[in-house]
């Protein structure tokens, strides 16, 4: 799986999906990642209209996983230092 970021946009992390497959095999798989990570806490996922949303917390920071059903899977956290390791995490896997 390939990580990276938009230009001008440093909260987010986006994921390639060069094979085509379901985004939500994707959501399914950094969600896994995720939540075999140390520090990370996640609650109930959210359901809206246009995203499937998962909220938690990495070593007390908000983060969110986010599935849009038209842009696929992203993964916010508003401080940069945890997003660069959330980063070197996923990128491991």
């Amino acid at each position: 799986m390939e990580v990276f970021r938009l230009s001008g946009v440093e909260n987010h992390l986006y994921f390639k999906n060069l094979s085509r497959i379901d985004e939500r095999v994707i959501f399914d798989n950094v969600t896994g990642i995720l939540s075999k990570t140390p520090g990370i806490k996640f609650g109930e996922e959210q359901l809206f209209p246009y995203s499937d949303e998962l909220w938690g917390e990495y070593n007390g920071v908000e983060i969110r996983l986010i599935l849009d059903t038209e842009e696929g899977t992203e993964l916010y956290c508003p401080d940069k230092d945890s997003l660069n390791q959330l980063e070197k995490i996923i990128s491991q896997q």
